[in-house]
């Protein structure tokens, strides 16, 4: 019973939930359909009614869909995917023509193909199948009004039970496939949303932290982009230089610097990856007066290694060179 169960089941794929969820799916439609040639199969036999053709449509149909569960568990779930619904397709349109008619349970199956196609394949797999399926049924159509097909045989025996049973489970192990995928795919979502939501939560946190480590540092800091505009500074940088914050942020950085071409040299050292620690210079404040002001660069990267923000310490040394 136990080594049963094993060749019942789907083939898992560990480091792809998608490819199994497929697996799962083609599994049981495969093993539905092997249950239900089978019973059409035997009633066939009991009723004696079919022709010989019939009979070897369903020997066909049951032979394909064990050769597909091999390929299956091969690991190859796409290309299992395209014969089922090739074969099926192809079963359907001839268990037709066979039958002489449409209107008969197999032109319902066009129906779960149509859905089946859609969760293996999406938008392009049911839609292809829509079409296939539509004019099959159009040329069957045109068939039985030409009289090309054989004359139907209207009889209702155990066979339409067969069929319409089958039709159902298909149609509810369908729904429970779409469902559990749906339920997933939201739990999946909501799951994210909440770490992105602890993830938010953490960085509006650490940007605090780090906010009142800027704002409160006894050393001016100033936040400045690659073309030197000023982003940002805190009370300390403001005293230095002798400007308001909201003044700073309308400024560039070099504007205070006495000799320009040595610092933006350097500038362009710092952008080309050098490290430019202690570095000093003479500041021009706002009442003109000048100062030393020893500095030390620091470039943070985006994702794609391209400077963001350059952070610049600042600390008024002028005192200490007069001494």
């Amino acid at each position: 019973m136990k080594h049963f169960g094993q060749w019942l089941a789907p083939p898992v794929f560990v480091d792809d939930k998608e490819k199994t969820w497929r697996a799962a799916l083609l599994n049981s439609a495969i093993l539905l359909v092997i249950l239900m040639m089978s019973m059409i199969l035997i009633g066939n036999l009991i009723g004696g009614r079919k022709s010989w053709l019939v009979l070897v449509i369903d020997v066909v149909a049951i032979g394909s869909m064990f050769l597909l569960r091999s390929i299956l568990h091969k690991g190859r779930v796409e290309l299992s995917g395209k014969v089922t619904l090739f074969l099926g397709f192809s079963l359907i349109a001839m268990g037709q023509a066979v039958l002489g008619t449409v209107r008969t349970p197999t032109t319902a199956m066009f129906m779960q193909l149509i859905i089946l196609s859609g969760l293996l394949f999406g938008r392009s797999g049911y839609v292809l199948t829509t079409i296939a399926s539509s004019l099959a049924v159009l040329g069957l159509i045109m068939a039985e009004n030409a009289s090309l097909l054989p004359d139907p045989d209207y009889v209702v025996n155990i066979t339409q039970w067969i069929s319409y049973t089958f039709i159902f489970a298909l149609t509810g192990v369908l729904i429970d496939y779409s469902f559990r995928k749906t339920t997933n795919a939201l739990t999946d979502s909501i799951k994210r949303g909440e770490e992105l939501e602890e993830a938010t939560k953490a960085l509006i946190e650490s940007d605090a932290k780090y906010r009142a480590i800027f704002d409160e540092s006894v050393a001016g800091l100033i936040l400045v982009d690659k073309e030197l505009n000023i982003l940002e500074c805190n009370h300390a940088a403001a005293k230095i230089i002798g400007y308001r914050k909201d003044e700073l942020q309308e400024m560039k950085f070099s504007d205070f610097i006495v000799d320009h071409e040595a610092f933006l040299e350097d500038h362009r050292q710092l952008l080309s990856g050098f490290q430019l620690n202690d570095i000093e210079y003479q500041f021009t404040r706002k009442n003109d007066k000048r100062l030393t002001v020893q500095t030390t660069s620091r470039q943070f990267l985006d994702g794609d290694g391209v400077v963001k923000w350059i952070q610049i310490s600042l600390i008024d040394i002028t005192n200490q060179q007069k001494s």
